[in-house]
């Protein structure tokens, strides 16, 4: 009863420490919403920053690398750096050390110093007289406007160019428009690609030869884009059922008892499956978020997504058992019911109602990730329960060999008595026969002496 006491009060105290660690890492969570500012004439002494915030502004220096999601963003101040970054707006006033890679709707480079490459996809670029680029410009855009000066190379994919720069570099160009303005000054080739022609003003400068040719870019329309993904989508789809397939029979042949106890806990248990696997898609991103936050729960939180994603990938093989064993009955044949499972949900997927097709997609999700998840923890609750069983007895034989312990060495301290007064009797026996042995001597000896007076005597 003293154990069972212990270990409540230790699962209590476990459970208090789990709490405080979830609120404090809530908390920063949310602190990790604010604005991120830094002041002019201040620097921020980390080597590189990883992190999410509502708004970022920089006027003083960053001794490091930048890797942030914000909305918002302008750099006003120093960067010793690469810049990779996703925003709407991003304005940069400042320098920048590294290079910049990104995604941004908007990207304003005015009055701007990137010492190395920029690698940018955007919806429109402008940049004005004062930009300067230490390397090359790679950009894909729906609008470029580019002024300035960039000493390596620049790459343009966009549907309205205006370039008015001067480039030390090769220019290449495809657009649907593309004007070249008074103050463009290249020092090397420029070859573009264009729908329209070509609009040159008559002040540009081109040291190199001006030609077109066909580059090989290509700006996708968005049905040409929606296209490829559905085409990349369904190819994957079905490489997923196919491998589906195959994994499904290897492990069937190896643990066939394993899939005999999920097509039990299917059957008995269908909607808690279902609700499980909505509780574990509910929970996720809240505990992936809280173990982001730290340096120490990064790892763990790159381990529960992988397992996630190997639970998410297997999720159709309870779901396929389920349906085939509605058409195969008794036990075994899991080969068959796998195979006949994945037919039925591979033609289910493509019906042309995508409300009933969302619906199946999202219950056989459920289904899927719910029974795997349910066996895991009724695994470890058996495991629990076998290991507390070992414990106890444990216990109770470390407790009975104790007592027994007890009991003899009670045993033997009473031996020990007995001995210890034998050993005292054959003492004193001892003692008495040399007694004995004493006086006989010194009886011999007084006769011999009294024989040698008598001898005298008679002389």
């Amino acid at each position: 009863m003293k154990y069972k006491n212990q270990l409540k009060t230790k699962k209590i105290i476990v459970m208090f420490f789990i709490i405080i660690m979830i609120l404090s890492a809530g908390g920063s969570v949310f602190a990790a919403n604010n604005e991120f500012v830094v002041k002019k004439g201040k620097t921020y002494n980390k080597t590189n920053m990883l992190n999410t915030y509502s708004s970022f502004n920089n006027e003083g220096v960053i001794d490091g690398g930048v890797i942030i999601y914000s909305p918002e963003m302008e750099n006003r101040g120093v960067v010793k750096g690469d810049v990779i970054s996703v925003s709407d707006s991003f304005n940069n006033k400042g320098d920048i050390w590294g290079n910049v890679l990104g995604y941004y709707k908007k990207l304003y480079l005015n009055n701007s110093n990137i010492e190395k490459n920029i690698y940018v996809l955007s919806n429109e670029i402008i940049s004005k007289e004062k930009m300067n680029i230490g390397g090359d410009l790679s950009v894909y855009a729906k609008k470029v406007e580019l002024k300035g000066n960039v000493k390596g190379d620049v790459k343009i994919i966009a549907e309205e160019v205006i370039l008015d720069a001067k480039v030390d570099g090769e220019v290449k160009i495809y657009a649907k428009d593309i004007v070249l303005g008074d103050s463009l000054n290249v020092g090397s080739n420029l070859y573009y690609e264009s729908e329209a022609p070509i609009i040159k003003s008559k002040d540009s400068v081109i040291k190199g030869e001006i030609k077109e040719k066909e580059l090989g870019y290509r700006l996708l329309p968005v049905e040409d884009v929606s296209s490829a993904i559905k085409l990349f989508s369904n190819s994957y789809s079905t490489l997923c059922y196919f491998s589906i397939l195959i994994i499904g029979i290897i492990l069937a042949r190896l643990f066939p008892i394993t899939f005999y106890k999920n097509e039990v806990l299917l059957k008995r248990n269908l909607l808690t499956c279902v609700g499980i696997g909505g509780l574990t898609y509910i929970l996720l991103l809240p505990i992936m978020l809280l173990l982001a936050v730290s340096a120490v729960g990064i790892p763990v939180m790159f381990m529960l997504m992988g397992l996630f994603v190997v639970i998410f990938y297997f999720s159709l093989l309870p779901a396929s058992i389920f349906l085939g064993s509605t058409f195969v009955k008794g036990e075994g044949g899991y080969v068959i019911k796998i195979g006949i499972g994945l037919v039925i949900l591979y033609f289910l997927k493509r019906l042309p109602f995508l409300m009933i097709n969302s619906l199946i997609t999202m219950f056989v999700n459920l289904l899927g990730v719910g029974s795997i998840v349910f066996m895991i923890m009724m695994k470890l609750k058996v495991k629990y329960k076998s290991e507390q069983k070992d414990m106890n007895n444990l216990m109770k034989a470390i407790i009975e060999n104790r007592n027994r312990h007890y009991n003899r060495k009670g045993q033997m301290n009473a031996d020990n008595r007995d001995s210890q007064n034998f050993g005292d009797e054959d003492k004193d026996s001892k003692n008495k026969d040399s007694i004995r042995r004493d006086y006989s001597s010194m009886g011999n000896d007084y006769k011999k002496e009294e024989d040698e007076e008598e001898e005298k005597n008679e002389e």
